[in-house]
This record gives structure tokens, sequence and C-alpha cells, in this order.
């Protein structure tokens, strides 16, 4: 439930002189300031007859607001606003301005506390001095408050976002206050206007962003905006449409590193591609650890021909939702922030690259909702159950009952809520859906389910020389009831989420013939045809998934990591290239149903690689 008063929350930087005495930039909390304030519910009164009055039914009263403490109000852009005086507690009074004929004026106060005076973001120059370029520093802006639901009404209301000022730096052009609506969910995104066209000297430049939303109470609770500062995306040269990858490790780019399945550890050179494989920051070192977001990826499809430019920001582990536990970081499909670490959601990291490259973003690839079923680790348990001559997994009802009608449920709409967020970015940054397409991917069956396609009998040596150690019926539940229920999820998602701009492009059988364990392709070994990677006929005689390891390992600087298991590999990600090529069509996007096709091909792009000849037939 919405109050009537609003309450202005100023972002303000060391040196704008809104903060008093300096404090360290490690100790700045990255432009969180604004608190949820606990409210306790209001004491029964008495007028007439008894009223029972909470903090909900008395938020139709106006509120007006008054501190002490490490803090200020003060007034700006036409209401009141709380700004940190340092760091300390702040007591913070709301008083209920209530009509005496009917209800007493109740107050009510809590007290929460300042983590530094520092409100914003700092703007740092590296070198000597830099002059900005015309497009400037565009500031991206997130603001969200806590969406309780009272009386089946979500908060509503306004925040308003402008830059304000520039402290020891050049003044800000074009500096108009904007505002949107806070949506069901309680969250708005400004994209703040003003920019810097002057040469600033090397050093820490102090950003000032003025803002105001509604206060509300819900559920006995005076909540505030919760107001993030998010620094603005990478901006890319040239005038070629972008498209971009968002999701999992099957689209990431996990396994790439390797062509093919060596025999034994010590052969592992026989299918290395490159040891810098999955360091997409400069070639030396991954942007996020263990995302694993190979050269090779199916998004970099200029590759294999496409006149466009490709930005990978998935990552390998992925759900729908941001897991950050501190020592490992997922980012999903959200609008996940921390600023002490810069870690981002997926979806959040979209809107960053999307509004600071307006307009070039003509396609999104996504690939999201196997981590969520548990995939890899089912995986895992059957084939430790393999090993180890224990019961099935797919008699498991811990494993069962992931593939039920509740959980199915519930999985679909978590998928729903990942491509409604990919949308939000999308239109936060000033998309409309004619602009640019979502791309929608499942998954390709990795193994054969049918016991008469694999290698290897139904014996160790699946564990040992193979790599797929699972059992007949197991592999065929994997790709039966596993994998066909995950897809037809993620199919049935694009529909439910209404989105016009959707496309569906099917990979079930796309590795049909060069799957892990299958006949007609084999190890890549000096016993068997293809020797190594290199070789001309790598491509079409190896097989195109990871085997299964239960082990990291590593021999003369080859580690293979068990995250790599049952995914693409390099010539899989090579066959993915073309099928999301295929579906770019040249800009007129479109979906379908990718299969190998006859033979291979080294497409006219500089690159010396092979590629499989893929088909991509209507749906």
């Amino acid at each position: 439930m919405r109050s009537n008063a609003v309450i202005i929350i100023a972002a303000a930087l060391i040196g704008a002189g809104l903060v008093a005495g300096p404090v360290a930039a490690d100790d700045m909390p990255g432009g969180r300031f604004a608190q949820t304030i606990t409210m306790p519910h209001i004491p029964d009164t008495t007028v007439d007859s008894a009223v029972v009055v909470d903090a909900s039914a008395s938020s139709l009263l106006p509120v007006e607001i008054s501190v002490s403490g490490a803090c200020a109000v003060m007034n700006l852009l036409g209401g009141e606003q709380i700004v940190a005086t340092g760091s300390g507690a702040c007591d913070v009074t709301a008083n209920e301005a209530g009509d005496e004929r009917w209800l007493p004026a109740p107050t009510v106060t809590h007290q929460f506390v300042f983590i530094g005076g520092e409100a914003g973001v700092e703007v740092r120059n590296a070198g000597p001095d830099t002059y900005l370029a015309a497009q400037g520093l565009p500031l991206t802006i997130s603001v969200s408050v806590t969406a309780d639901v009272m009386n089946g009404r979500a908060p509503t209301g306004t925040v308003v976002g402008r830059l304000r000022s520039i402290a020891g730096g050049p003044a800000c052009t074009g500096c108009e206050p904007i505002s949107v609506a806070l949506g069901a969910d309680g969250r708005a995104t400004l994209a703040v206007p003003g920019w810097l066209t002057s040469t600033m000297t090397a050093g820490g430049y102090s950003m000032v962003v003025d803002f105001s939303g509604d206060a509300f109470f819900a559920d006995g609770r005076l909540v505030l905006p919760d107001i993030r500062i998010v620094p603005p995306g990478d901006t890319y040269g040239g005038t070629e449409p972008m498209v971009v990858s968002i999701g999992d490790s099957y689209i990431s780019g996990e396994g790439g590193r390797w062509a093919g399945n060596a025999f034994a550890l010590d052969e592992a050179w026989r299918t290395d591609t490159n040891a810098n494989t999955y360091n997409d920051r400069g070639g030396y070192e991954e942007s996020i650890a263990g995302c694993h977001r190979s050269s090779s990826a199916e998004i970099h499809i200029e590759q294999a021909g496409a006149d466009v430019l490709s930005v990978n920001l998935a990552c390998s582990g992925a759900q729908t939702a941001t897991l950050d536990s501190g020592t490992a970081f997922k980012p999903g499909i959200d609008f996940y922030q921390d600023e002490s670490s810069g870690h981002r959601g997926q979806a959040l990291e979209l809107y960053r690259l999307a509004s600071a490259n307006p307009g070039r973003i003509k396609m999104i690839v996504l690939s999201i909702g196997g981590n969520d079923f548990h995939f890899g680790g089912i995986v895992q348990t059957c084939v430790q159950n393999f090993i180890l001559w224990k019961t099935k997994c797919s008699q498991l009802p811990e494993v069962r009952r992931l593939f039920d009608t509740p959980n199915v449920t519930l999985q679909l709409a978590k998928i729903v809520e990942a491509l409604d967020n990919i949308n939000e970015a999308m239109t936060e940054a000033g998309y409309s859906p004619d602009q640019w397409t979502l791309v929608q991917q499942d998954y390709p069956s990795p193994v054969p389910g049918t016991a008469s396609r694999i290698r290897y009998p139904e014996t160790l040596s699946r564990v040992t020389a193979g790599g797929c150690g699972m059992y007949n019926a197991d592999l065929a539940y994997a790709n039966n009831t596993m994998l066909a229920t995950i897809n037809d999820t993620i199919e049935r998602a694009g529909v439910a989420s209404g989105m016009p701009n959707v496309r569906f492009l099917d990979l079930t059988n796309a590795y049909a013939g060069n799957r892990l364990c299958e006949k007609g392709v084999d190890l890549v070994s000096a016993l068997n045809d293809v020797e190594r990677w290199t070789d001309d006929n790598a491509v079409l005689g190896s097989e195109w998934v990871a085997a299964i390891r239960v082990l990291s390992l590593a021999h003369d600087g080859h580690p293979y990591w068990t995250q790599e298991s049952l995914h693409p590999n390099y010539w899989g990600q090579l066959a993915n290239q073309v099928c999301v090529k295929l579906a770019w069509n040249d800009g007129d996007v479109r979906g379908g149903t990718c299969v190998r096709g006859d033979g291979a091909y080294v497409p006219a792009s500089g690159t010396n690689r092979t590629y499989p000849v893929m088909s991509l037939l209507p749906n």
C-alpha cells in the first residue's frame, strides 16, 4: 500500500558537499544507501468504538518524515531528501498526520545505520588527462523496492533520477530529470540522461545523482526505494549488428577446449585446441571464474561467415536465478547486483550492454533451464551408480520427482520469468520488440538413448574407454524423459511469455551421428582414423560431446574439468555456430530444427576451421 508522502533520496558522493569527512574508497558501500525501516504495528486506538489501526490501514494518511543523528533532511526536486552526513546511526521518525475526528496521529520511530558516507559511484581515470568521447558517460541506475503485496495490491509509485553535478570535473550537459513508474514487482530502471565532453585530469571525480520515490507502507513496514547505481556497459566500435548469448554452459562454451575425446589422459594433447580457450578477458584470464566462455562458443557466428559482432554473456553453471555464495558466483537471468564485488545478473549485464549500444543488438540467443532441473547432477549420480553397480538412477524417487508435474510447473514459471527479465532489460534500454529477436534454444541429445547405437556393451568399458558409463535404462531415461521434459518446458515457456519476438531453435538431434559413444565415430587415437584434432577428417570422424568424468584431472598441462562432462566440445560448438548462423539468416531471424547435413566446409571468413554442414528445417 502506498503513502501519499514523497520521500526524495539523494545519492551524493564525497566532494559533493553533502557528506562530511573523508571516507576511504574501499569502505564505500557502492551506492546502496536507502534502507528498509521496520515499523511496529500502531497500538489500538479508541474513538467512539474500538478501532484497530495498523500501518497499512493508516497508509492512506499523509506521512511526515524527520531525522536525527548522522543524517539530514534537505529539499530537492520538490520534496524531502535523507542524506548521510557521515558514518553512524540515523533516527528516522514517521509521523502520520491523522484526522483527529477519527484517529489520533500516531508516531513510530526506528533507527538504521549508514554504512559510510558515500552514496553514489566514482569515475576514475587511470592515466594522464583523458578526453571523454562525445557519447560521454551515460549513467545507468536501477531502482527497486520491496514488493510486498497487501490486500492484493502491489506497491506503486514513480522514481525520478537526475545526474546533478560532477564535483571536481566538468558540468553535466542535458541533465534533465526523468521519471518512470514502478512495475508490479516494485522495480524501476532509469537511464539518466547527461554526458561529459570535457578533459578530466587523472584521479577520482564524484558524481551526484538525485532520486525521488514514493515511500509506502506494506505489512506494517515503511519501505523506501532501494537504489543501486549500475556502471555503464561497454560501448563497441563499428556498425555491425550485434548478437548476444545469454544463459548456461551449453551456450557459454563449456567443453570447447577439446576437439573430440582422447583414449587416455596422457593423450589429451591430441584433442587440446588451446590452453587459453576459456580466457575471454584478453586471452589471459576469465572475466568470471568458471564461466568457461570459450573462443569457439556458438554465438561467435562471425567465425562462420556472418557479418556481425558477437558478445557472450552466458556462464557455465547458471540457473534462472543468480547464485552468489561469496566463493562461487553464477549469474542468472535476473537483475542481481552486489555493489561490493561488482557481481551482476545476466539480465542486468544485458541492460548495460544494450543501453551503451543503442539499437545495435538484433538477436539474443538463450539457453537456460537444464541446471534448474539439475540435469548435470543427475548424470553424475547415474555414472557413479553404474560404476558401483548400484540402483539405476532412473528408478530413484528423488530423480523421478524432478520430472513430475509439480516441479515442471515450477521450472516453467522460472524460465518464463527469465524471458520476462530479458524483455524488461531490452525495453528499459530503449528497444522496441520489432528491433530485436530472442532465439530460445533447447538442449541437444549428447549420447544415444538406444543401446544399439552405443559402441560399448553395458560393462565398465563404457567408463574406462568411452566416458559414457550409464545403464541402458538410464540412457533411455535421460533422452526420453529428462531431456524431452526439459526441452518441452523450454518451448512452452517461450509461448507462455507472450513475447511476439521469440523464435525457437530445436537442437535435440543436431549431434545425431557424432554423439558420445555413438557408433560411426570414435576416439582420437593413433589406433583410429582420426589421430589428432587437426586432421582433415576430424570434424566428421570425432565425437562432438565431451566425455563424462567424475574427477578433474591433468597431465602435462592438459587439465580436464568435471564440469566439461557431456557438453558440446569444440566440434559441437562449431556445429551450433552454423545452426545459430542459419537462424540469424542475415538479420531476418527465424527458428527451426537444426540437423546435421552431409560433409564439411571451410567458411569464407578468413578462418581455417572446418565446419560441419548443418541444415535448419522449419519447425
